[in-house]
């Protein structure tokens, strides 16, 4: 696992300029706005909608690149935690050919809209208690019902934003089953993420919750060089053991029964 931390760096790095550009890029085309101002925004019904197209824009942009190389760099670290040959270029193979790029492209697209969908609750109940606590502000709407309304919004708030957690889990196994076999449907991959995460969704989220303290680090940031390596590390390790566990074992079983079935 040592062995990988250079390369694991090289593939942060890799990761962090490629959003950096797109940021970078952003700021410079709303700067060059701020100085071509006069003349652009005329044209336009106002300076909110420029600066939102380019947001669109971007990311639209920055998800066309970015998928390729998240999906690319969970095939490099499948590789790297199997002690399986490899080299950083593993997180640009999705560019190596167009029928992968568009697969892994549209996948990600897939993926992001059913969390979105799934994420409707949280976002209303948010908007709500957002709503409630504006109209605590105002001394004419300061009562008991207002905080206990409060309370109660914040305490189901909780309770969707887990179900949520619980309920996305569920996809967690998506990227790394899609290079397993790239040419297989999006949906069975769907499919196969969610049957292998059914009783493993504790493993991989205790998991995480485990890397939680390092958040405190962030203002120091170079902890983060060990603990963003050594994270990306461990969960693909698990990953690969609930794949090995979940996956190819029900495979073999679903094998060996239709092997009986034919004799």
């Amino acid at each position: 696992m040592n062995d990988c931390f250079p390369q694991v760096l090289m593939v942060m790095v890799i990761s962090l300029t490629a959003h950096l550009i797109f940021a970078l890029a952003e700021f410079a085309f709303l700067h060059f706005l701020d100085i071509k101002g006069a003349e652009i925004f005329s044209e336009m019904p106002s300076e909110n909608t420029v600066i939102l197209i380019t947001s669109i824009i971007r990311a639209f942009a920055e998800f066309l690149v970015l998928s390729p190389i998240t999906v690319g760099t969970a095939w490099w670290l499948l590789h790297c935690v199997r002690g399986e040959n490899s080299n950083v270029g593993f997180i640009l193979i999705c560019f190596s050919n167009m029928k992968i790029y568009f697969r892994s492209v549209v996948m990600r697209l897939f993926i992001w809209v059913i969390k979105v969908l799934v994420a409707i609750p949280l976002i209303l109940c948010g908007y709500i208690e957002y709503a409630l606590i504006t109209a605590f502000a105002d001394e004419n709407y300061r009562s008991g019902t207002y905080i206990a309304l409060i309370v109660c919004c914040t305490l189901i708030f909780i309770c969707i934003a887990l179900m949520y957690i619980w309920i996305v889990a569920d996809f967690s196994l998506v990227n790394f089953i899609f290079t397993m076999n790239p040419d297989d449907k999006i949906l069975n991959i769907i499919k196969k993420s969610i049957m292998a995460m059914k009783y493993q969704k504790s493993k991989l989220i205790k998991l995480v919750c485990s890397f939680l303290g390092w958040i405190f680090t962030i203002p120091f940031v170079f902890p983060l060089f060990f603990a963003i390596p050594y994270a990306s590390l461990s969960y693909a390790m698990v990953v690969d053991e609930i794949i090995e566990k979940e996956i190819r074992e029900n495979t073999d079983d679903m094998f060996n029964k239709k092997t009986i079935a034919r004799k």
